[in-house]
């Protein structure tokens, strides 16, 4: 069964792959991401699903972050994956 949050965070993974993001300090992230609460959600989220823990856990290996550079950080690790797959 699909969550709402699944679709909401899946939407937002592929917008920042379509946009090429996955540098952590592009300014164009700001842009993509919703706000604070939102990235703490996105967080949650990545920590809980299947696939995408493993970011999780390999971002904080390197960073400790608020939540809002967490999930860039995160959201980054995720489309750089994705785009070695490609």
């Amino acid at each position: 069964m699909t969550r709402p949050e699944d679709a909401r965070w899946k939407a937002l993974i592929e917008r920042a792959f379509a946009m090429g993001l996955d540098d952590p300090g592009d300014v164009r992230w700001r842009d993509v991401l919703p706000d604070p609460a939102g990235c703490s959600a996105f967080v949650a989220w990545a920590t809980h699903h299947p696939r995408w823990l493993h970011n999780v856990a390999d971002v904080a290996d390197r960073i400790c972050a608020k939540p809002v550079e967490a999930a860039i950080a995160i959201l980054a690790d995720i489309v750089a994956e994705l785009r070695e797959e490609g």
